[in-house]
């Protein structure tokens, strides 16, 4: 009996769920709903951005965490109005921003990862003898609260993940000033994991704890791009051209948005598992922005030069699919 292995020349992938970033002719199994899936590419809604509510306070070098109608903005600076540091939270309900609990130590160049009612804020700077923080703090909605350490404090680092399993990489700090180190949270405490390929800085991030992915920094300028399995990453195609302090939304490693970076730029680029490709760009130019949300429905806010207070939503493009009722 012919195979579709054997006519086509290559496998079905067998997912628990739809991809995000679709490809036309794409086929798949759904093992949640039993059904073969394929991309028709009938319909195509084409990826946009769309302004969306100020920030209250001005900033970049932050982080963010959640989703695009439920997301968190936390830490970073506002050197404008001559402040370093900073330890103001808002929440974001998909329109507006309203202010919330205070980190318990305020900082710039943080990491962070979860959602708006259970977050994750983690390394970071305070200038001075405090400039390579290994305090991790905990959002439960209204208050930070104080988590395990990680193994070594770093600033300039990216995150991702959730608040029971998180990941933090790169960075920098006085024995690495690029750093590949990783590092896994699992609701208490750190444990080192298998470090980068390319030690950096400045990094952009997205996914979870098995599932993520860093791009572009510095040290200098990296396009570099790696994968991580939850145990191992593995160097995959490069940025089109090398960026650092991007922001970036993702489920996981196989769908993720980029967007702008240093050298400023307003760009935004979507990584399917394989390749980049140009998307929509921003209204705004920046880089040191916050980046919260999926491919499909991401959310950037603040990011320098200066500080800016703008927020912009991402549409991912969507290609309709057909659904085939699985056969025996």
């Amino acid at each position: 009996m012919a195979t579709y292995k054997g006519i086509q020349g290559f496998a079905i992938q067998n997912l628990s769920s739809d991809p995000t970033v679709f490809i036309t002719g794409q086929v798949w199994y759904n093992s949640t709903s039993n059904l073969f899936k394929v991309t028709t590419g009938t319909t195509q809604v084409t990826a946009a951005w769309a302004t969306g509510g100020n920030l209250n306070t001005g900033r970049q070098q932050l982080a963010g965490a959640g989703t695009q109608t439920a997301g968190l903005a936390f830490g970073g600076n506002n050197p404008s109005a001559g402040t370093t540091q900073l330890n103001a939270t808002e929440e974001y309900n998909g329109s507006s921003w309203t202010n919330g609990g205070n980190l318990t130590t305020a900082r710039n160049y943080i990491a962070g990862g979860g959602t708006q009612t259970a977050g994750l804020a983690f390394g970071g700077s305070q200038g001075g003898s405090g400039g390579y923080l290994a305090a991790t703090e905990e959002y439960g909605g209204t208050s930070w609260t104080n988590g395990g350490n990680l193994n070594e404090g770093r600033t300039a680092l990216s995150g991702c993940g959730t608040q029971t399993a998180g990941l933090a990489f790169a960075g920098s700090n006085p024995s690495y000033p690029y750093s590949g180190l990783t590092e896994e949270y699992n609701g208490s405490s750190w444990t080192n994991s298998a470090n980068m390929n390319t030690v950096r800085a400045r990094t952009g991030g997205a996914g979870i704890q098995t599932s993520a992915l860093v791009f572009g920094g510095f040290n200098p300028n990296f396009d570099a791009v790696e994968e991580y399995n939850g145990s191992t990453w593995t160097t995959v195609t490069a940025l089109p051209s090398a960026k650092q302090m991007m922001g970036g939304a993702g489920a996981d490693n196989t769908s993720v948005v980029a967007f702008g970076g240093e050298p400023t730029n307003n760009e935004a680029l979507l990584y399917n598992g394989t390749s980049w490709e140009t998307t929509a760009s921003m209204g705004t130019a920046r880089y040191a922005l916050g980046g919260a949300g999926t491919s499909a429905a991401g959310l950037a806010f603040g990011g320098g030069p200066g500080t800016k207070t703008n927020t912009e939503e991402f549409t991912g493009p969507i290609v309709a699919i057909e659904t085939i009722t699985a056969t025996d």
